[in-house]
């Protein structure tokens, strides 16, 4: 059975001051100014409904165990600073709203960040990038809206209905469901990861070469061969025309397949029939 498990939404609000000569000034690279504290408080609400999920597309794994930040670069060149990453336990917020304060390295000007969350055994959830904008000598406040791109780790592809009568045109609407290393399906409207964090694209193809049938997507609404998809958020719908399959019958399949990385589970595709 496909259970479709709430997920937890992630408010970033950022406190950052700068001041001169801060601590690890002397591990940066030249160039850059020396290095100062961000302080990231990280509110995770509990459980949100189905309602203000629709509202609020930013989502974090039920599985969370670890949330790290990473000062990546400034000002366009790589923070070599130490530390550049820290690492915050947050396994025992998983029932009820709590609140964590995380101190990072922070340097004056244009400072990029990765933020990632992993479960209990080490594996990469989610990820997102951020960038702020840090003067020095002065109390910097931001706050960021965070929108975690899940890690995809398996696909499964379902439709409505199994059989349709031929002769009668008809628009299934396909349930693209994917989840992420433990198991918990990714929503929202963030990007897709692979494991190694990049950019993943899952493509749909159906695999009728009769011309009867194609799938369509709220932006391509002519029934094409396949389909691209980048987020949770883009629906699909498998189109009929309503015309006599040769032979009285025919058997549609929706296969998928990843481009941009690899994942680590399995993909499931999905088939019905036209007919007779």
């Amino acid at each position: 059975m496909t259970m479709r498990i709430p997920l937890l939404t992630l408010a970033v609000a950022l406190g950052l001051w700068g001041c001169s000569g801060g601590s690890g000034g002397s591990s940066a690279r030249p160039g850059i100014a020396s290095a100062t504290s961000a302080r990231f408080t990280i509110t995770i609400p509990a459980p949100s409904t189905a309602s203000s999920r629709a509202r609020h597309p930013a989502y974090v794994s039920p599985a969370t165990s670890l949330v790290t930040i990473t000062l990546v670069s400034v000002n366009g060149t790589a923070y070599t600073g130490t530390p550049a990453s820290v690492s915050t336990d947050v396994s025992a917020c998983m029932a009820e709203p709590c609140t964590y304060t995380v101190i990072a390295p922070a340097v004056a000007g244009s400072d990029v960040y990765t933020i990632a969350t992993y479960n209990s055994t080490g594996s990469l959830l989610a990820e997102a990038t951020s960038t702020l904008s840090v003067i020095g000598g002065i109390a910097n406040t931001v706050t960021t809206p965070l929108v975690l791109g899940g890690v995809v780790y398996a696909i499964k592809i379902q439709q409505g209905v199994t059989n349709l009568p031929a002769g009668t045109a008809a628009s299934v609407p396909l349930a693209v469901a994917v989840f992420d290393p433990s198991a918990n399906q990714i929503v929202g409207s963030a990007n897709f990861l692979s494991s190694s964090g990049t950019a993943l694209t899952i493509t749909l193809t159906d695999t009728d070469t009769s011309g009867l049938t194609g799938l369509t997507t709220g932006t391509s609404t002519t029934p094409q061969t396949s389909v691209s998809l980048t987020n949770p958020s883009t629906a699909v719908t498998l189109q009929y025309t309503g015309a006599t399959p040769p032979g009285g019958s025919l058997t549609v399949g929706i296969n998928a397949m990843v481009s941009g990385g690899t994942i680590g589970g399995t993909i499931t595709p999905a088939a019905l029939t036209i007919g007779p």
